[in-house]
């Protein structure tokens, strides 16, 4: 059975790891474990919207491009977080079709934060990739939203040529308001709306950051 993202349990109070008298520094990534401590995580969103490159992040703190669609629940790679002597779960990515739904739901269902990507690009120009937007906030909204955080993500920016024209701010000001984004949030209840790129490390560890506001 899928699991998702599970991240261990660390009580409040309780330190990492100390070796040879010296507390390691606590990385992007340590900061981001710590967050999720004893929560489950989804990452949903339609296809080729960023969903494994951000499960690879989450999990490992690196990012990873598997240039093959997900097709069906697949296993996701994780690791130990030495500084700070967590073992990170096993998760499970999910393919964005909408046939997927029924996974969706359930992981949606099992899990207190929920991630929602889209393709940024895709979204301001092509209208049936907004609509499918549209519907899965809606799906989400079915599921319950009540008590769910819910995080969206808009990715590819660094695709769209716009960007460059106009610049990285005014871009995201531009997608947040879309008229298909203000639905999905309106309909997921969505915590807060982050628009970048996961293309490099440097660039998705901020944005994550920016997204869980740290």
């Amino acid at each position: 059975m899928e699991t998702g993202l599970e991240f261990p349990h660390r009580p409040p109070g309780v330190p990492a790891r100390v070796t040879d008298g010296v507390k390691p520094d606590v990385s992007a990534w340590d900061e981001i474990v710590l967050f999720f401590a004893g929560k489950h995580v989804a990452v949903l969103g339609p296809r080729t919207s960023g969903k494994t490159v951000l499960q690879s992040l989450l999990l490992t703190g690196e990012v990873h491009h598997d240039p093959e669609a997900t097709i069906g629940p697949t296993p996701t790679r994780s690791k130990r977080n030495k500084a700070l002597d967590l073992d990170i779960r096993k998760g499970v990515d999910l393919p964005g079709a909408q046939r997927a739904y029924p996974d969706w739901e359930r992981q949606f269902k099992r899990s207190s934060t929920v991630f929602f990507l889209f393709d940024a690009h895709l979204l301001r120009t092509d209208v049936d990739y907004a609509r499918r937007v549209e519907e899965d906030g809606w799906m989400m909204k079915r599921w319950g939203v009540s008590d769910k955080d819910v995080l969206i993500m808009g990715t590819h920016a660094d695709t769209d040529p716009l960007r460059a024209q106009v610049g990285a701010a005014p871009y995201s000001d531009l997608i947040l308001d879309h008229d298909s984004v203000l639905l999905l949030q309106g309909r997921c209840r969505a915590r807060a709306t982050e628009v970048g790129s996961l293309l490099t490390k440097d660039e998705a560890m901020p944005m994550l950051k920016r997204l869980l506001g740290r």
